[in-house]
């Protein structure tokens, strides 16, 4: 090999090699990877630029955004005990987490943004899950398991065996006494307060299971369904009739959102969906619901790009792009078949349903999504231990 030739396949290697760290460097930029932790449900803190991610591992994680927009995050991990979940923050800067070992503490911190620090605490005799503020911040409301025992998991192929035995309590934050409960369906996992008008509710959704169809003509339907229980504030009592859904619940998803487009509405997104000969809707992944009248106004089936049929983790509206809401992906009716079909992020119409796009998520299943001022999307990724920082015009 002459001297030459030696000279242009080295050259050819320096650039090959700038290259490819340069594509690492840009990967990484977009990956905020935080060792041993369980990443779910993203908050911002009172400071612009900050931002509060629960870790169900240790507690609570602060990322700060980098001056400039595309230089390396910050993040610090307060491992304030296992955190289920979290609310807020409210008008004087605090998070509310809720918190159990499952067998001797459970509670409610109460954590103030400014000196990073839990300031005090709700004991609880319940195991809580997820919890909602009220719009005037004086109460919080939780919600809790009345079984299985402290101590053990749930199994949610017995949930149909205790039928209402979950909790929804309503605190009062300044005495921290629980002012009324009232009983939900099995597993609640999800809770969600709104307010219109003078009217005020609370959805909860929960893991208690029904078969949707019975044997026929077609086969046998390939799922359950679990109700979203709603109840009114003022009386703290249940509407009826119940609202079946895909398992709509989660403690760490953005799983319910309020769906302002067309009045007073929450939507929720069902993870799995499935075909059930009697009731079509069961294959939409997202479900319009009015609270105050208790009734479905809308469904939405969710398709990819490839236009298979696919269910919803959580959703977010854009506050900053005019008619736009991320949908993260759920499962698939070919999941069995085709592992691993939750690495996107969707944007679809509100109003249709239709899939605008699609952004990629690196192979990566989303929890929770999040966007900044910039436009930029925080997704967690619980299984990873990642935070990815995505751009969704880039």
């Amino acid at each position: 090999m002459n001297k030459k030739m030696l000279i242009i396949i080295l050259s050819c290697l320096v650039i090959a090699l700038v290259i490819a760290v340069y594509a690492i460097n840009a990967v990484q930029s977009n990956i905020i990877h935080i060792p041993d932790a369980k990443l779910v449900r993203i908050l911002p803190d009172p400071v612009p630029n900050r931002y509060w991610v629960v870790d169900k591992f240790s507690g609570l994680i602060l990322l700060s955004q980098p001056q400039p927009p595309d230089g390396p995050w910050d993040w610090q991990k307060y491992p304030i005990g296992p955190v289920i979940d979290a609310a807020g923050p409210d008008s004087q800067g605090r998070l509310y987490c809720s918190f159990s070992d499952y067998k001797t503490i459970k509670g409610v911190h109460i954590f103030d943004c400014a000196s990073a620090s839990v300031i005090d605490t709700i004991d609880l005799d319940y195991l809580p899950r997820a919890l909602a503020l009220s719009s005037d911040e004086a109460r919080l409301y939780v919600v809790a398991y009345g079984w299985p025992s402290f101590g053990q998991f749930p199994d949610e192929s017995l949930a149909d065996m205790h039928p209402d035995s979950g909790l929804l309590l309503e605190i009062d934050i300044a005495t921290k006494a629980v002012l009324r409960s009232a009983a939900t369906g099995a597993l609640p996992e999800t809770v969600h307060y709104i307010k219109c008008g003078e009217v005020e509710r609370v959805l909860v959704g929960t893991g208690e299971g029904h078969t949707v169809s019975e044997p026929g003509e077609f086969g046998y339907a390939c799922g359950k369904s679990a109700p979203v229980d709603i109840f009114d504030i003022s009386t703290l009592t249940r509407l009826e009739p119940r609202i079946y859904v895909q398992y709509g619940w989660s403690s760490y998803r953005n799983a319910m959102l309020d769906w302002t487009f067309n009045g007073c509405y929450v939507a929720i997104c069902c993870y799995f969906p499935f075909r059930a000969p009697d009731r079509p809707e069961m294959d939409d992944a997202i479900w319009i619901i009015d609270p105050v009248t208790n009734s479905v106004v809308d469904t939405f089936t969710i398709r990819d790009l490839e236009g298979n049929v696919v269910g919803a983790q959580s959703a977010i509206i854009s506050s900053v792009h005019e008619d736009r809401v991320y949908v993260a992906m759920g499962m698939t009716h070919q999941a069995t078949v085709n592992p691993g079909p939750w690495d996107r992020i969707y944007i679809i119409d509100p109003y249709s349903g239709e899939t605008l796009d699609a952004i990629d998520t690196e192979w990566q299943a989303s929890v929770f999504i999040f966007e900044i001022p910039d436009g930029r999307l925080l997704v967690s990724c619980d299984k990873s231990g990642d935070i990815l920082v995505l751009d969704p015009d880039n």
